[in-house]
């Protein structure tokens, strides 16, 4: 019987602060046991994940500390690894013990260069397919007495949720219900990092990911997963299909994060968005551990290893790709990023957005065989919650319990 490639993707933690038994629970137990499982089936087992270290939560935990944002992700990146090691998770060796042909681990940064030019790599390559479109939205901007001012990305707002009106909803999204919403749509907005400066609402122009252009694709890909996602997956997925997908930036104003690949005065002060780039890692850090750790020890198809758990085989085989994650999560692992690589095989087959999007086919990136999500962990009547505090870390709990 011929062993199957089978792709352990774990969900990204952000570098603001330590890991709890929330994320254990949700995001890193359960993978480690499937990832233990496949191998003693004898299947060839890639497992990635690692540290989220842009976006919001990382530079308001910086500003909040009086530190850079580099300082703060280099200290919960090294403190969350070890933590997993110390769990007893199989991030290391990095190599599988069988071989390297059995695969591997790597628990990667979002802040290795090698993964911001692969990001930027593709950047260029959907907007060159025309999968991007220039528009102009509106967003908080704060302004100081002397003049200078800022715009205001999510977490750097706080008022009350219209849907709930639960204050201290953040500026895209309330953790108390769920909901989403328009930055505009915010009650009673206030800067988070400065609550009495004055804040207006501004324009400010982004480049959005044409998600529209997968709707159909994405459905026909989601028809065929309803005996195989969770309850949770299904109702969630349908929920988001249902309400029609619509365009969604890739740009943000903000510095840290991956440098735009454009040219013009218009794109100082942005970066990459971070849901856009962090959903790649699953891809560039296998092709990351293909060129540091398959190709050193020797895989027969050195760099290019990666394809092997990545891209569906001439023969029709498809490597089986499980994501490993919290239900908030589930949109982003069976709608955008599924909707991403459906673009990045659109792109590089020479196609753009006047074709019709196909699903993938041998020679091209798969999408997900299961996203097998998980529900909270709940804490005094309450779920865990990173920002909040409120939690069980997870290197409190290793000082005191030997797993």
């Amino acid at each position: 019987m011929t062993s199957e490639h089978v792709l352990i993707c774990v969900a990204w933690p952000y570098a603001n602060g330590p890991l709890h038994l929330g994320h254990v629970a949700g995001c890193y137990l359960p993978p480690d046991i499937q990832a233990r499982f496949e191998r003693a089936l004898g299947n060839r087992v890639l497992m990635v994940s690692g540290s989220d270290e842009h976006g919001t939560p990382i530079t308001v935990s910086a500003e909040q500390n009086g530190v850079s944002p580099q300082d703060i992700v280099d200290k919960y990146h090294t403190m969350n690894s070890q933590a997993l090691l110390d769990l007893g998770c199989a991030w290391e060796p990095q190599v599988d013990p069988r071989g390297v042909e059995y695969g591997g681990a790597l628990f990667n940064r979002t802040s290795d260069p090698r993964h911001k030019q692969m990001v930027q790599d593709n950047f260029t390559a959907l907007l060159d397919a025309g999968l991007f479109e220039e528009k102009t939205m509106k967003q908080y901007y704060e302004t100081n007495d002397d003049g200078t001012g800022r715009f205001l990305p999510d977490r750097y707002v706080e008022g009350v949720c219209p849907s709930c009106q639960e204050d201290g909803a953040r500026g895209d999204q309330c953790d108390a219900c769920g909901a989403t919403y328009e930055a505009e749509e915010l009650l009673q907005p206030r800067s988070k990092m400065n609550p009495t400066a004055s804040i207006e609402v501004r324009d400010t122009e982004h480049l959005f990911y044409r998600l529209d252009a997968f709707q159909s694709a994405l459905e026909h890909h989601a028809s065929g997963q309803q005996k195989v996602w969770k309850s949770n997956v299904r109702a969630m997925t349908k929920q988001w299909l249902d309400m029609g997908l619509r365009p969604r930036a890739v740009t943000r104003d903000l510095a840290w994060g991956i440098p735009l690949p454009l040219e013009g005065e218009e794109w100082n002060g942005k970066c990459v968005y971070v849901w856009f780039e962090a959903v790649q890692g699953y891809s560039t850090c296998a092709r990351i551990w293909a060129d540091s750790v398959a190709l050193q020890a020797n895989h027969p198809d050195g760099g290019d290893a990666w394809k092997n758990w990545w891209n569906i085989a001439e023969n029709g085989d498809v490597p089986r790709h499980l994501y490993f994650l919290g239900k908030d999560n589930i949109p982003f692992h069976t709608v955008i990023w599924p909707a991403l690589i459906l673009g990045l095989n659109h792109a590089k087959k020479g196609l753009t957005i006047a074709d019709e999007v196909l699903l993938p086919g041998p020679g091209e990136m798969a999408l997900e065989t299961n996203v097998p999500a998980m529900e909270y962990l709940m804490l005094a009547g309450g779920q865990f919650s990173k920002s909040r505090k409120h939690a069980v870390w997870l290197p409190s709990f290793l000082e005191r319990f030997d797993p």
